[in-house]
């Protein structure tokens, strides 16, 4: 038996046995992670990137345990095919749009200027 999508949702079990859904809008109304993480959207030729439309760059190394492994492979990757990763960085609470380039074994994040 197959369910529609619309018959699923999100929710959860409180401990006198209601349950509660989530809808769309409360999730979209939860906070901003207030960590600093970096998801990456994408990957592109770093000659269809202009530096001069962003912003000061900024040095990016892993933090914890769970970016020692992926970090110094994208930062590899990245050099080697001569590419830039497109990503949505969280720093303090403020979600931007970035674009990581390879530099000297670390990755340096830049954030596109805004008029």
């Amino acid at each position: 038996m197959e369910i529609p999508p619309s018959e699923i949702a999100r929710g959860m079990e409180r401990p006198d046995g209601r349950t509660v859904v989530l809808l769309e809008k409360d999730l979209a109304a939860l906070p901003r992670p207030t960590r600093r993480t970096v998801d990456v959207l994408g990957f592109i030729d770093q000659r269809g990137v202009d530096p001069v439309l962003h912003t000061r760059p900024y040095w990016g190394a892993a933090a914890g345990e769970q970016g020692q492994r992926p970090h110094p492979l994208l930062v590899e990757a990245l050099a080697r095919h001569d590419a830039v990763a497109v990503a949505e960085v969280t720093l303090r609470a403020g979600e931007q749009s970035a674009v990581l380039r390879p530099r000297r074994g670390m990755l340096v994040p830049r954030m596109p200027m805004c008029p």
